[in-house]
């Protein structure tokens, strides 16, 4: 899971975010090799709004820990934009290679207004 901040350049805003998927044996464009565990930051940038953000997407992420470790994600939504993610973690050693689909849906505040 993935808990974010997210910034769309055409209406200069903000939401917070969160992204979850995991891989389905029932899906046969979902795989998973080797394993990966952490905690760090991630940047990265999509094409489009958040009408392009938020929904589903796949992902497909490479990882490589020995100590400090590093994650190359690349993400096609199902409109057809693509976008990059690095990520940075400190956790156990790990390598690790998944394709999955995840959905990214904004987080409300209590309160506020979600679009």
């Amino acid at each position: 899971m993935t808990l974010g901040i997210a910034f769309d350049t055409t209406t200069l805003s903000l939401r917070l975010f969160k992204s979850v998927g995991r891989a389905s044996p029932s899906n046969p464009e979902d795989h998973v090799a080797g394993a990966n565990a952490g905690l760090g930051p991630v940047m990265g940038v999509l094409q489009g709004s958040f009408g392009d953000f938020f929904g589903e997407a796949k992902e497909e992420t490479l990882s490589l820990s020995v100590g400090p470790g590093a994650s190359l994600t690349f993400i096609e939504t199902p409109t057809g934009k693509s976008g990059v993610s690095f990520g940075m973690s400190l956790g156990p050693p790990f390598a690790s290679a998944t394709t999955i689909t995840t959905h990214t849906s904004p987080i409300c505040l209590v309160g506020r207004k979600c679009e």
